[in-house]
């Protein structure tokens, strides 16, 4: 599984391709991004979750751990494209209500300005 990060007016968008899963390191390489893109004093993120059909535990774990690093920095995560089955997933344990979701990345980025 890859993940892309693009830059765009100051907002960085991490972009995985494919499924994040514990069994393969998909959790543990969805906090690195998180922690290299930051590295550099960027807050501001987008997450493309459309090209991923399922998150296990371990994954959603990860992103509040890194929405939580990023709040620390005076940031945000903000969710574009979310596949129904992630969609409910985060619902049941409620992250819908840590994250701002949205259905465009030019939604998302424009939350921003």
């Amino acid at each position: 599984m890859e993940i892309q990060v693009d830059t765009y007016h100051k907002v960085k968008t991490v972009r995985p391709l494919g499924n994040l899963r514990f069994a393969e390191d998909g959790d543990r390489r969805l906090r690195n991004v998180f922690e290299e893109a930051a590295a550099d004093g960027t807050s501001k993120f987008t997450l493309d979750l459309r090209h991923v059909k399922y998150m296990d535990s371990n994954s959603l774990g990860q992103l509040v751990a890194a929405l939580h690093r990023v709040h620390e920095l005076g940031g945000d995560i903000k969710l574009f494209g979310v596949q129904k089955k992630v969609l409910d997933a985060m619902v049941l344990v409620r992250l819908n209500e840590l994250f701002d979701i949205y259905d465009e990345e030019h939604e998302a980025v424009a939350a921003y300005v």
